[in-house]
């Protein structure tokens, strides 16, 4: 999962690898404090700003939105052919819009009785 994807590191630069989990340390906070701190650091790709699309989130303040990208990945386009499509994008990219996506659906909801 956290390896090389078409010759760009799946790992965010702003991440040194030692701060990946590994085989050696199997500390379950370790990896979660690990896997908080990508995902933050993916999140941060996203942007929502009031003059572009009426303020519906962006990739790293592109006229490219979340929502395009997601479709592109429902239509059954690779990674990689998402690049090829839209140049400006960067695989971390993808897993960006991936990560907005997870957290604007995993909210808890409440039930009026």
């Amino acid at each position: 999962m956290w390896g090389d994807l078409g010759g760009k590191s799946t790992i965010s630069p702003a991440l040194p690898s030692s701060c990946a989990p590994n085989d050696k340390d199997d500390s379950a906070f370790s990896t979660t404090l690990w896997y908080s701190i990508f995902m933050d650091d993916l999140l941060k790709r996203i942007t929502s700003e009031p003059d572009k699309f009426g303020g519906r989130p962006c990739i790293r303040g592109l006229r490219i939105r979340v929502v395009d990208v997601l479709d592109l990945l429902a239509a059954g386009l690779s990674h990689a052919e998402i690049v090829e499509e839209l140049p400006d994008l960067e695989l971390d990219d993808i897993k960006a819009a991936l990560a907005f996506a997870g957290r604007r659906v995993d909210h808890p909801l409440i039930a009026a009785e």
